[in-house]
């Protein structure tokens, strides 16, 4: 019998997984963002201004959108 060992993702790789996985979500929701616009969020506030300009919306209802998708993760 083989014994395949298995290597952990080193952490980098599974933060850019995980980032492009968020991305995709928030390309979802929003689909008025091009990928171009997604990658270029670096932060929070970034999304939810933008989400509230582009979708018309006040900022406190982008926010609680935004919260709603990052689900405490950080872009």
């Amino acid at each position: 019998m083989i014994k395949v060992q298995t290597v952990p993702p080193d952490k980098a790789a599974l933060a850019a997984r995980q980032k492009r996985d968020l991305l995709k979500e928030i390309g979802a929701k929003w689909r008025k963002f091009s990928e171009t616009e997604l990658s270029g969020f670096a932060v929070k506030d970034e999304l939810v201004t933008q989400v509230a300009l582009l979708y018309g919306l006040e900022k406190s209802d982008a926010l609680l959108q935004v919260d709603a998708v990052l689900k405490g993760r950080r872009l």
